[in-house]
């Protein structure tokens, strides 16, 4: 399945989240945090820098679905 990575929501407040930050590429205005999830599924989210800052590797982090519609398609075999 492929998902946008803008479309997902992440939030650093859940100390019991669903995901560990496992890196953090810096965008320019934007961060890419890389998040390996429960049930061994990685992740990679962007975020604005600014609100990614606190966000190391090996930070407890809870990654979910917004609420409203998204897009989701089939990733197409290679």
């Amino acid at each position: 399945m492929v998902l946008a990575s803008h479309h997902l929501d992440l939030s650093s407040q859940d100390l019991n989240g669903n995901g560990i930050v496992t890196t953090r590429t810096f965008l320019g205005s934007l961060t890419r945090v890389g998040v390996q999830l429960d049930g061994d599924v990685a992740v990679q989210v962007d975020r604005p820098s600014a609100e990614s800052a606190a966000l190391s590797p090996g930070s407890s982090v809870s990654v979910s679905l917004p609420d409203q519609p998204v897009l989701v398609a089939l990733r197409r075999p290679e």
